[in-house]
């Protein structure tokens, strides 16, 4: 989940990147930015920024609003001792690892039930406020 920019921004690159760059600090390690792309990007791997990831069978999938963490049948290592599903803040610490997501893929077979907000941009009015100390005003950029 992320942000390809199509047009440039009304602030020096420079700028642009030191900003993306500390917002990525934020959301995790994995959070990948490249201000000098074609299309520039600000990038974060969904399975380590979600709130709740719930992996079911077809026909056995949880109602929306009663779904609750469990990544089991996406990688049996999502469990604790007792094998029970990691809870969602050591989903997201194990998922910000790249190595143990490399050659992982979704399965088309199973169905993925994701619940993801953010307290950062204000999508009525696209501002991004990050710390209180950077608040920016993304139409320029989007």
């Amino acid at each position: 989940m992320g942000q390809e920019f199509v047009k440039a921004g009304n602030v020096p690159k420079y700028v642009s990147e030191m900003v993306l760059t500390a917002a990525a600090k934020v959301f995790s390690n994995s959070t990948q930015v490249d201000i000098n792309a074609k299309l520039p990007y600000f990038m974060n791997p969904i399975l380590a920024a979600c709130q709740l990831v719930n992996v079911s069978e077809p026909g056995q999938e949880p109602k929306l609003t009663e779904a609750t963490e469990d990544m089991r049948l996406f990688n049996p290592a999502l469990t604790d001792k007792q094998g029970q599903p990691l809870s969602p803040d050591k989903r997201r610490k194990w998922c910000d690892i790249p190595k143990h997501l490399a050659g992982k893929q979704f399965n088309p077979q199973h169905v993925y039930t994701f619940y993801t907000w953010q307290h950062l941009i204000d999508f009525s009015s696209y501002k991004l406020s990050v710390g209180g100390f950077v608040n920016l005003d993304l139409t320029a950029a989007l």
